[in-house]
């Protein structure tokens, strides 16, 4: 009987073990299935996706990014180090007067009280470099006393520690006296923010004053409609009265209308349409006509700036001429100002590439330049001046002593979900690598603003007002982080969200006249917000 009993029971574990594998079989074949299917549909997304994202050879446009982002601007990422026999490993000190630094993404950081500035200090450099650390400080304003001159050993650091890219030839150059703006990328967010920066300037009675306007992107667009209504501006007094007329209420009909998903529809349903030509033909139909380059002034120079893909350079955009470093100069460009800026702005990978047929104009070859050939002459191919320079600095802080930057940019947040498939994987690693290009970019302006290298400021939609000396007007840190959250696209904005935008681009403008700039500050007044229904705080602070 026993033996029997253990029989039964030794059949009925063999019967569980064989329903538990015929269950567990079949659970593992529905979950093949499941990954099948998913497999299946992100394949057919990703079909679909090939044309939507303007990517015809995907691998390589990827790789002119990275090129682009990483080796071009490989000088970004050479940051100076310093050694220091008190201090051991590195240590990094925040600027509370420029403060718009916190919250890049960045490592963590320390306080420094000997220097409120951005500096990285390495102990593994020979101590014989403490003494041009010393150079550097805030007080020394970056000179040797005395002379106006670098003192001994600057030259190199401030080399590595530029913000913009020497090319052959920068070295003979020297910066003029002159005031340069330049306004960032950052779609319509960008655009309306820079509105509210220009408000602020014209009423300080300096925006008479600039002698160069440098763009990127959502920046241009502004930018193009300040250039294409300068002629038309009455100034009185240094203030042009009909400032909100020609620039703020035609910047505004823009920010209220969609560009980027008309356009992307239009040409992934219509053959021989490219995205690029919809968007420059929104310009041309909502801001600029068939308005040239040629109808721009003399002065301010506006200079609208894209990426070349083929040559991984700056292609600028001007009334004097069009120019790549590497491949040319085109004189007195008969180019229009809508497809300057949706080049400038072809932001990727929806709105990039734009092409443009230059195969008929007459390019000048000058020194150095080393990509000569009809190949790089004919159609060329730009994606978004951001890819570049996101803050418009090239064409500005080479050229002139004084430089304001109004950085309207994004920031890439935090994810605790990261995608784990290979296309969004890639674009969260495409991220990361332009946000740190830009954070170290921006450290760098900051820097040698303080060092003295340049004079004017920098005010970001990222800047925390209390961080400025001199404040009247206040703005609360959430409502700027929601501001400045506001996606990057040429999406149709409220009316109250451009309001805000526009308020806080003047309250931060204020607040860096009168930190960083007083000297060229005449009216010393408190003064009113342009939108005064739309505090950013319940009540400024006096």
């Amino acid at each position: 009987m026993e033996s029997i009993l253990a029989l039964r029971d030794d059949q009925s574990s063999q019967a569980d073990r064989a329903t538990y594998s015929a269950a567990a079989i079949l659970d593992r074949f529905v979950r093949i299935q499941r990954m099948r299917e998913r497999a299946c549909a992100t394949g057919a997304f990703a079909c679909v996706r090939l044309r939507f994202l303007c990517l015809t050879d995907w691998a390589g446009r990827i790789a002119r990014y990275l090129y682009v982002r990483i080796i071009r601007r490989k000088s970004i990422w050479t940051i100076p180090r310093f050694s220091s026999p008190e201090r051991g490993g590195r240590v990094y000190g925040r600027d509370t007067r420029y403060g718009p630094n916190k919250g890049d993404g960045d490592d963590v950081y320390t306080e420094r009280a000997a220097a409120d500035v951005w500096t990285w200090v390495d102990a593994d450099v020979s101590g014989s470099e403490m003494t041009d650390r010393q150079s550097i400080e805030p007080d020394g304003g970056g000179r040797s006393a005395g002379h106006g001159v670098p003192a001994a050993g600057e030259a190199r650091v401030t080399d590595v520690g530029s913000p913009v890219h020497t090319i052959p030839g920068d070295e003979a150059r020297k910066p003029e006296d002159g005031l340069a703006l330049c306004l960032s990328g950052g779609g319509y967010r960008a655009m309306v923010f820079h509105v509210g920066v220009l408000w602020r300037l014209n009423e300080a009675k300096l925006l008479s004053k600039i002698d160069r306007v440098s763009s990127v992107s959502g920046g241009s667009i502004t930018a193009g409609v300040l250039a294409m209504n300068w002629a038309k501006l009455r100034f009185r007094g240094d203030v042009a009265a009909d400032f909100g007329d020609l620039l703020v209420a035609p910047i505004r009909r823009m920010a209220s209308t969609r560009v980027d998903v008309a356009a992307v529809t239009t040409g992934l349903l219509l053959p021989g349409i490219s995205i690029s030509s919809q968007v420059a033909k929104a310009y041309r139909r909502h801001l600029f006509g068939k308005t040239s380059l040629q109808a721009l002034p003399d002065r301010p120079d506006f200079v609208f700036n894209a990426t070349n893909l083929e040559s991984g350079a700056l292609l600028r955009f001007s009334k004097p001429y069009l120019a790549d470093y590497r491949v040319g100069r085109i004189f007195e460009p008969d180019i229009p100002i809508a497809t300057a800026v949706a080049a400038s702005s072809a932001f990727p990978p929806f709105l990039s590439p734009a092409t443009l047929d230059l195969e008929d104009e007459r390019w000048v070859t000058e020194e150095n330049n080393d990509l000569t050939s009809a190949d790089y002459r004919g159609e060329i191919r730009v994606t978004d001046g951001g890819v570049y320079d996101n803050l418009g600095l090239e064409t500005a802080w080479k050229r002139y002593c004084s430089v304001i930057v109004s950085d309207g940019g994004g920031h890439m947040g935090a994810d605790p979900t990261p995608p784990a498939d290979w296309a969004f994987q890639l674009k969260r690693v495409l991220d990361v690598v332009d946000n740190q290009v830009r954070s170290l970019r921006k450290r760098q302006v900051i820097d040698s603003l303080i060092k003295g290298l340049r004079t004017g400021m920098y005010v970001g939609i990222r800047s925390h007002i209390a961080d400025y000396p001199v404040s009247l007007l206040g703005a609360d840190p959430r409502q700027v982080e929601r501001l400045a959250s506001t996606g990057t696209r040429l999406d149709a904005l409220p009316d109250d969200l451009q309001e805000e935008l526009v308020n806080w681009g003047y309250v931060v403008c204020d607040a860096g006249l009168r930190s960083h700039m007083s000297d060229k500050l005449r009216d010393i007044s408190t003064t009113e917000l342009p939108y005064p229904d739309r505090p950013l705080v319940q009540h400024p602070i006096g």
